[in-house]
């Protein structure tokens, strides 16, 4: 690829911190409009909240992806995105204690 075209397109890291900032604002409107419905169980900062949850999606992402075949992380069982997504978004709401 010559440099002119390399110039005019982002990044792939430019691309990544995109879809993440785009993703904890969709957290954060969640989290609001769970406020606002009266869902949370006490008052709630949706920002700081997005960013907690954000930070334990990347983690666990991190970990599922990069994980060795001896890892413990294995014995979880999680074989699809959508599952760890699914439980991602679970303790989003619902938390340690499932409430």
């Amino acid at each position: 690829m010559n440099q002119s075209m390399e110039n005019h397109q982002p990044s792939l890291q430019q691309q990544v911190e995109t879809i993440k900032k785009d993703m904890q604002e969709a957290f954060a409107q969640n989290i609001q409009r769970a406020s606002e419905l009266n869902r949370m169980p006490r008052p709630v900062d949706p920002e700081l909240q997005s960013v907690f949850v954000m930070s334990l999606l990347e983690g666990v992402l991190s970990r599922w992806l990069f994980q060795s075949v001896d890892d413990e992380w294995r014995q979880l069982e999680i074989d699809e995105i959508d599952e760890l997504v699914e439980k991602n978004v679970q303790f989003e709401f619902f938390g340690l204690f499932g409430v």
